[in-house]
């Protein structure tokens, strides 16, 4: 049996039957070897799939879903902004990460940081893979004026399919649905993904 690995966040994190991810497996007859983790940075996937090379662990189908720049890294908690500690956790932390938002996070230094490094990944850590693994990209949030070239590249984002393309709304992903979707939208996804893939074998 092939493998599949999603990395990413909340957006790709679903376990449950009616997650576009297991469904996209399903239809891949591939097993998952990872889900993305819910609130999580760009960092957290350079360093989950940096650690699946050391291992050997690269699967046949790749599927990344990119986070916004505005997330921090720590290994185990969501460092968003405007986000509430979680009960039980260090609330220094928490202190520190609103701090940062606060003085020293800014824009044009994040998007460039953001940007650059997610141009360095592309063409030169998934390149690697391109003749290995079917890999397929696309945003978890708002799209932006980037253009991925390694494997198959969705510029659309799972946000606005959550919220059915319409992008005004500025509503909250509703964090009880898989992956932030209803089950039709779960499935419409994964059927959106597997016909790209399906489109460059």
């Amino acid at each position: 049996m092939k493998t599949i690995a999603f990395y990413g966040d909340s957006f790709c994190q679903s376990h449950r039957d009616d997650s576009w991810c297991v469904i996209l497996a399903e239809k891949l007859y591939s097993s998952i070897t990872r889900f993305g983790i819910g609130g999580s940075s760009i960092w957290t996937t350079f360093i989950e799939f940096e650690k699946d090379q050391k291992d050997n662990n690269i699967a046949d189908y790749l599927v990344f879903c990119w986070t916004d720049e505005t997330r921090l890294y720590h290994p185990t908690l969501p460092l968003t902004p405007n986000n509430k500690p979680i009960e039980g956790t260090d609330e220094n932390i928490w202190q520190a990460a609103e701090n940062y938002y606060k003085y020293l996070s800014f824009y044009n230094k994040d998007d460039i940081a953001y940007r650059y490094s997610l141009k360095h990944f592309d063409q030169n850590v998934l390149k690697k893979y391109e003749s290995s693994s079917n890999i397929i990209q696309m945003w978890s949030m708002l799209p932006k004026d980037l253009k991925l070239t390694t494997g198959k590249f969705i510029n659309e984002s799972c946000l606005a399919h959550s919220w059915d393309g319409n992008m005004k709304a500025k509503v909250e992903p509703d964090i009880n649905l898989s992956n932030h979707m209803t089950k039709l939208q779960n499935k419409t996804w994964a059927q959106k993904i597997y016909d790209n893939l399906n489109s460059r074998m």
